[in-house]
């Protein structure tokens, strides 16, 4: 649990830190008007972490020997209660897990407040149970 809330934390250090150095001196680059500048950062931190979600969520599908796309039922194969998570598998729970609870932070603190922002929590909030539960 430590080293979750830990990757967590990483998550919005990345953030800040993204949107210091690159995503900030981008929206100058381009000259965006300022309201486009100020949501800039946010929208392009979400892209990136979305990016890459899916790259490693599409190697886990294709390209690490699974048949899960093409043989969906074969996820419950020899399954046992108790029985140890795949390393790689593992390692997609804690990233999209740690991202959302830095998300719940992240729209508390970080983001802007939008008239969605309670929905965007909930969502967070009922999207990490979700991730939780299923891997318990």
């Amino acid at each position: 649990a430590l080293f979750f809330l830990l990757c967590a934390a990483g998550w919005t250090l990345a953030r800040r830190t993204a949107s210091r150095y690159l995503f900030r001196p981008v929206a100058e680059w381009c000259q965006l008007p300022p309201k486009d500048a100020a949501k800039m950062p946010e929208s392009a931190w979400k892209l990136s972490f979305y990016i890459i979600s899916w790259l490693y969520s599409t190697y886990l599908l294709f390209f690490a020997g699974y048949p899960f796309f093409h043989d969906p039922p074969s996820v419950f194969y020899d399954w046992e209660r108790g029985m140890e998570v795949p390393q790689d598998i593992a390692l997609a729970y804690l990233l999209q897990g740690s991202f959302y609870a830095h998300s719940i932070y992240a729209t508390l603190y970080m983001d802007a407040w939008r008239k969605d922002s309670v929905v965007m929590l909930i969502h967070h909030v009922v999207t990490l149970t979700l991730i939780i539960f299923s891997y318990v």
